[in-house]
């Protein structure tokens, strides 16, 4: 039989070694665990929430509440293009408001405002972005928003200096751009207003790739549909 002798050093450095292994073992049993039942909000890791939040969440409140109406935003969250503007559909909440009333998301927040910044790219050091901002609007009990429309062929048109665009109710703001329309961009920021303008509701890219597993993206380009 052949013996092995080892150091004190190198004994405890391979306790260490072993120790590390079991760890991460352990993680990734409690991460494929906890991605079986439900999934976290990237910037709120408080609670599980299951997959296929429902519309209903009257009986839901506070922080809870706040990330079912995320989930319920994006989770089937999609683009449809024509020749001429893309359209994001958003999911839809009926919710108990702070007077305890039966509000959809449009009836607590009329003004829905969308930031896109442009992948990989800067102007003098700050990402171009183009800020959308409209009335939010939905039919009686739909699980969807009414579609957002971009004007994507009447945004090309503009040149990059243009500081807003007004068309119908649809108002656009553009920042940081200068001599060219960078060809993708992702979704940066939503935040919903309440008539008073105070308290908005805000979500973030990062809850939408949480959620999703991907960004919310588009491209400026004349597409049939875009995912």
């Amino acid at each position: 039989m052949v013996k092995i002798k080892f150091s004190k050093r190198k004994l405890v450095f391979l306790i260490g070694i072993l120790g590390c292994s079991l760890l991460t073992m352990f993680m990734f049993l409690m991460n494929s665990e906890l991605n079986r039942h439900g999934r976290n909000i990237a910037s709120e890791e408080i609670d599980e929430i299951p997959l296929e939040v429902e519309f209903d969440l009257t009986n839901f409140e506070g922080v809870t509440l706040n990330k079912r109406i995320k989930y319920r935003l994006f989770e089937h969250a999609k683009w449809i293009s024509d020749e001429n503007t893309h359209g994001l559909i958003l999911g839809n909440v009926k919710f108990k408001d702070a007077k305890d009333k039966t509000v959809t998301l449009c009836e607590a927040y009329p003004t829905i405002e969308l930031t896109f910044q442009a992948e990989g790219v800067a102007v003098a050091g700050e990402t171009p972005k183009i800020i959308l901002r409209t009335p939010c609007s939905s039919e009686v009990d739909s699980p969807f928003l009414n579609t957002i429309t971009l004007p994507w062929k009447r945004i090309k048109s503009l040149k990059p200096n243009e500081k807003n665009y007004k068309e119908g109710s649809i108002t656009l703001f553009f920042r940081s751009l200068d001599e060219f329309w960078p060809l993708e961009w992702s979704l940066f920021e939503i935040k919903l207003y309440p008539s008073d303008v105070k308290n908005p509701f805000i979500t973030t890219g990062y809850d939408v790739a949480a959620i999703r597993n991907e960004p919310l993206n588009f491209f400026l380009l004349p597409r049939k549909s875009w995912r």
